[in-house]
C-alpha cells in the first residue's frame, strides 16, 4: 500500500503499538558542515520526529571528526560510532561491526519499538528483526552510478525481506523500487521536513546588508554541487546574458558550491574544486554579468541570508542528481524565493510554474523567465507568499512529525510479510 503523509496523518493511530517506546533512527556522518542533502534531510526528520515520539539518533560518523565533532542546534543529541571507513559503500560495511556493537552493548536495544534507517545496509534488517524491532528504510534519491545501482539493487532484494516499511521522499523514487522487486505494500511516501522556524520569509534589503552586497542589483543564485547535470554553465550563461538585456541594471549571479561533501560519492575535494574552475572558464566575460564563484560550507544562517537576499534562485539540472525532493527547493520556497527550476529538479511537481515559481522546458523558455524575474522584483512577492505556503503544507516540522508517528505505529502494530 502507497500511503501519503495526508493519509497517514488523516488516519487514527493504530492500535497495539506502545507510543512511548524508543524509535531508534541511524544514518551516517550526521555532523558539520551540513551542506548535502541527505544529511540535511536525516537531520531534519530526527528532529521533527521526536516532537511526538521519544528518539535516539546514532550516526556512523569517520573518526577524523572525533575531536571537533558537535552536535546541530535545537539540543538534538547525536551518538556517535566512530569507525576508520570512509562514508561510501565499502566504508559503511567497515563500521557495520561498531555499529552492532554499540546496539547490542548494555540493552541498547531495549524498549526501542522501531529503527528507520538513512543509508545504512539494510543487511541490519535480521539483527534488529531478531531483537522484536521493526525497520524502516529511508530512501531518498536514485543512485547514479551503475556499480553503486547494483549493489543496492542485490542488497534490497536480499534484505528487503526483512525490512517492514520503505519511507521515500517522493513518490518519483517508487517505480525504482518496485523494480528491485520491494512490494507496494511495503512502500509509503513520507515527505522531507524543512523547518519553517530557520528557513522563513524575511527582509531582501536586511539579508543583503548583512552579505556586504548593494541593495539595487538583481541578484541571481544558485546553492549546490556545480557538476554538470546539476549546473549546465553553457545553458544557464545563455539565459543570464539574455536577462542582462531587459535589466536597467547590470547583473550580479552567484554560485556557492561546497568545498567537500560527505554522501561516500565521488564528489571528492578535488572533484568540486575541478567544477567549480570549469564554471568559471565557462561564464567569465559575460557582458553584463558579474560572476562570483564561491567554494564555501554553508551554515543555515548563510543559506537564509543568501535566499532571503535573491532576486532569483535557479535550479537548473539536467538530469536526477539529488535527493527527490533537492532540500535547497524546499529551504528556498520556505524562504520565499523567486524559484526558476528544471523538470528534472522538480520531479515531485512541488512548483507550479506561474503560481509559486517558474518551471521551464526549453533554453529560450529558461531565459525568458528569468528576464521576467530580474525585471519585475517586487511583483513576485505573491508568488514567495505561495510557495511557502505550498512547501509547509506537507514538509513543516508538525506535519512529517505526525505522519511517522503514523508510519511508525502502522508498522509496528503489522503483521510481517514477505519472509518466506
Amino acid at each position: 500500500m502507497i500511503v501519503g503523509a495526508e493519509q497517514l496523518r488523516d488516519g487514527r493511530p493504530s492500535a497495539g503499538a506502545d507510543p512511548q517506546s524508543t524509535a531508534l533512527i541511524l544514518g551516517r556522518a550526521l555532523h558539520a558542515p551540513w551542506n548535502e542533502g541527505t544529511r540535511v534531510i536525516n537531520r531534519n526528520f530526527a528532529q521533527a520526529a521526536r516532537a511526538l515520539r521519544p528518539v535516539r539518533v546514532i550516526s556512523l560518523t569517520h573518526v577524523s571528526f572525533r575531536a571537533s565533532n558537535t552536535n546541530p542546534g535545537q539540543d538534538l543529541a547525536i551518538q556517535h560510532v566512530y569507525s576508520r571507513g570512509g562514508y561510501g559503500l565499502h566504508g559503511v560495511y567497515v563500521g557495520l561491526p561498531a555499529v552492532l556493537q554499540h546496539l547490542g552493548a548494555r540493552g541498547n536495544a531495549h524498549r526501542v519499538g522501531v529503527a528507520h534507517l538513512f543509508g545504512m545496509p539494510l543487511s541490519l534488517a535480521p539483527w534488529f528483526q531478531r531483537h522484536g524491532i521493526r525497520v524502516v528504510d529511508h530512501v531518498m534519491v536514485r543512485p547514479l552510478e551503475l556499480r553503486d545501482r547494483v549493489l543496492v539493487r542485490a542488497s534490497t532484494r536480499l534484505w528487503g525481506r526483512f525490512v517492514d516499511a520503505f519511507a521515500v521522499s517522493s513518490h518519483t523514487l517508487i517505480p525504482l523500487l518496485t523494480a528491485w522487486g520491494v512490494p507496494e505494500s511495503k512502500l509509503f511516501v513520507l515527505p522531507s521536513a524543512v523547518d519553517g522556524s530557520v528557513f522563513r520569509l524575511g527582509d531582501r534589503d536586511a539579508a543583503r546588508k548583512q552579505l556586504g552586497l548593494g541593495s539595487d542589483r538583481p541578484l541571481i543564485v544558485y546553492i549546490g554541487r556545480l557538476s554538470p547535470r546539476r549546473f549546465p554553465a553553457r545553458i544557464v550563461r545563455e539565459a543570464l546574458q539574455m536577462a542582462a538585456l531587459s535589466s536597467s541594471q547590470p547583473l550580479h549571479f552567484v554560485a556557492l558550491t561546497p568545498g567537500q561533501t560527505f554522501d561516500g560519492s565521488a564528489n571528492s575535494a578535488n572533484y568540486l574544486l575541478e567544477c567549480a574552475n570549469v564554471v568559471k572558464q565557462d561564464l567569465r566575460n559575460l557582458p553584463g554579468v558579474s560572476v562570483d564563484v564561491r567554494m564555501h560550507n554553508l551554515e543555515d544562517a548563510d543559506k537564509l541570508a543568501w535566499l532571503r537576499a535573491a532576486d532569483a534562485v535557479l535550479l537548473p539540472f539536467v538530469a536526477p542528481e539529488a535527493v527527490e525532493p533537492p532540500i535547497t527547493l524546499l529551504e528556498a520556497m520556505a524562504c520565499g524565493a523567486t524559484i526558476v527550476t528544471s523538470p528534472d529538479a522538480n520531479r515531485s511537481g512541488l512548483i507550479q510554474s506561474g503560481v509559486n515559481g517558474y518551471v521551464y522546458h526549453s533554453s529560450d523558455e529558461f531565459a525568458r523567465m528569468l528576464s521576467n524575474t530580474v525585471s519585475d522584483r517586487r511583483g513576485h512577492l505573491g508568488m514567495g507568499d505561495a510557495a511557502r505556503r505550498t512547501v509547509l503544507a506537507h514538509r513543516s516540522f508538525e506535519a512529517v512529525a505526525e505522519a511517522t508517528s503514523r508510519l511508525w505505529q502502522q508498522v509496528e502494530h503489522s503483521v510481517r510479510v514477505g519472509q518466506a
